[in-house]
């Protein structure tokens, strides 16, 4: 973690229980730099899902960024979505993972996540200091979740941590819905993205806004409209 650049945080896909669930069951800081997804009332009684992966660019003065993407779909409308991911993947790679290809990968990428036109919100969290990490996490879902229940999502997955990280997780869930920021309706479950093709997409949405903050908006324009709100991590 000591080099500058957008980075995969400590501890991701090292976890190797896909199944942490906290079934226990505001004002969104900053406004959004884009066009906002559907409302809950635009939405109507579907039951929505989102998958929900992370991005970080560790700076040396501190001063870096934090990124939580979301990705939101009918459950219902998932399968297709994961038999096209999968299609995208080259001959024994494992799983599509952004940083990990190269630029006109990330191009045919975004291009196939912008034609599925499915609602994505980044919660952009500054600054970010190479010790306040979770602090920043922290930040950002207590904005993402509300967010996410106001447009009708039910269940929300998490990209799966190491044991401890998951247990502060599902901690900091229980003391949103103990503040009332969220309400026991919506839960929050993790899983492994090896196993769950959908936390693809917020890794490449979260790539493209990190890269379109960094000067190449070309990826961001492929996806198309994605919520940005901005938190301070102070």
């Amino acid at each position: 973690m000591g080099r500058t650049g957008w980075v995969r945080p400590d501890g991701a896909n090292r976890c190797r229980k896909p199944s942490v669930s906290s079934e226990s069951p505001g004002t969104i800081l900053g406004m959004p730099r884009r066009s906002r997804p559907a409302t809950s009332q635009e939405a109507g009684s579907k039951q929505l899902h989102a998958f929900v992966d992370e991005s970080m660019r560790l700076t040396a003065d501190n001063q870096g960024t934090y990124l939580l993407a979301a990705v939101v779909c009918d459950p219902a409308g998932c399968d297709p979505v994961r038999e096209m991911l999968r299609s995208l993947r080259y001959r024994r790679q494992p799983r599509l993972h952004w940083h990990a290809e190269e630029d006109p990968r990330k191009a045919k990428i975004a291009e196939s996540i912008g034609a599925l036109a499915l609602p994505a919100t980044v919660v952009i969290g500054m600054p970010l200091a190479r010790t306040k990490q979770e602090r920043a996490r922290a930040k950002c879902m207590e904005a993402l979740l509300p967010e996410l229940e106001a447009q009708s999502v039910v269940r929300v997955w998490l990209e799966s941590r190491t044991p401890s990280l998951v247990l502060r997780d599902m901690r900091l869930v229980d003391a949103l819905r103990s503040q009332r920021l969220i309400t026991p309706g919506i839960r929050v479950d993790t899983a492994l993205p090896s196993q769950e093709p959908m936390l693809w997409l917020p890794d490449a949405v979260a790539g493209a806004v990190a890269a379109d903050r960094d000067g190449q908006p070309e990826y961001l324009a492929l996806i198309g409209p994605v919520q940005q709100i901005e938190v301070s991590t102070l």
